[in-house]
């Protein structure tokens, strides 16, 4: 593939792509890209997120907050760039309040299409552009329920639950003054769970607290 290296924007570990700023065609594009991993990472847990990622991706194709998936490579994925900052970028006073509407309206857009992130909880899956528009991104782990299934909507309902404790999370973390005691309680209950997400797990942080 004909494209020019900008940057490196994360190189982890060896079970999760070098994500990279590419120039291809002229445009920016972020390529998420696994040809520098072991063989058995890359045709194995490799292909099966890039696969994952890549249909959850065309299923929400159109909603704004949802960078567009290009196409496939061979080892990876190529992904609409969003300029913008990282939410944990970001101090308490420096994001206005209209914030967390619009991420309520996103998270249920993309609810509407049967598709849970699971992974919001991480800030640096969040990109806010300079207009304060929130970007929802890094698919690879969302899931893609079918609502036909009477057992898929009943994980669904419980699995929409986290998203909605990852944006209480943020809620609490820049307008602590606008939580209601109900959002609060859902929050500790949020925590005491999350810390054992497979995912990612996180402990609770004392700027946490509620």
């Amino acid at each position: 593939m004909n494209h020019q290296l900008i940057e490196v924007i994360k190189d982890k570990s060896i079970l999760t792509p070098v994500v990279k700023l590419i120039d291809y065609k002229g445009k920016k594009i972020i390529w998420k890209d696994y040809s520098d991993r072991p063989v058995w990472v890359r045709k194995t847990w490799g292909d099966v997120l890039v696969n994952n990622e890549f249909a959850i991706l065309r299923r929400l194709q159109g909603i704004k907050g949802i960078p567009n998936a290009i196409r496939k490579t061979h080892n990876g994925l190529l992904i609409e760039y969003i300029e913008g900052k990282f939410l944990n970028k970001f101090r308490a006073g420096e994001l206005p309040y209209e914030i967390i509407g619009k991420l309520e309206n996103l998270i249920a857009e993309i609810h509407k299409r049967c598709v849970v992130h699971l992974d919001l909880a991480q800030r640096k899956n969040i990109l806010i552009t300079d207009d304060f528009t929130p970007y929802i991104i890094d698919f690879a782990n969302a899931l893609y329920l079918r609502p036909a299934m009477a057992l898929s909507k009943v994980f669904f309902d419980y699995l929409r639950l986290i998203d909605k404790g990852s944006l209480l999370k943020f809620k609490n973390r820049y307008f602590p003054d606008k939580m209601t005691a109900e959002e609060k309680k859902y929050l500790k209950r949020f925590w005491a769970i999350r810390k054992w997400w497979f995912f990612s797990p996180k402990t609770f942080r004392a700027r946490d607290r509620v």
